[in-house]
């Protein structure tokens, strides 16, 4: 008798394991996005990294520091990769600004930016 219990509790734990992996995966598969952050979230470094999740592997980026565009490219990324973009910053003296990094891939557009 104890060995059936022992079986049937290790038949009923591999087969929900198993339900769950399957539906991570699939839960994995459907998010068709791709996401936007800095390497740094701290200090003044602007290297910025785009995780790709979608089938879209084009990507168009654009560097806005106080309302003017410094600096922009085109990044292809394929799916389920993630590339770092450093971008190389002028320091100067005056007030802090809004150092924004924007990034567009088909229809979806993303923004992030610092302060200082």
């Amino acid at each position: 008798m104890p060995n059936k219990i022992i079986f049937s509790i290790v038949i009923l734990f591999i087969l929900s394991s198993s339900f769950l992996a399957w539906s991570e995966k699939r839960q994995h598969q459907q998010s068709n996005q791709w996401f936007l952050s800095f390497q740094s979230p701290q200090g003044s470094d602007l290297s910025f990294v785009i995780e790709n999740q979608n089938s879209a592997q084009t990507f168009h980026w654009e560097y806005w520091k106080g309302g003017e565009k410094v600096i922009q490219g085109d990044e292809k990324i394929k799916t389920n990769e993630k590339k770092s973009i450093h971008i190389p910053i002028q320091s100067d003296n005056n007030a802090p600004e809004k150092n924004i990094i924007k990034v567009d891939s088909e229809k979806q557009e993303k923004e992030i930016y610092k302060i200082f």
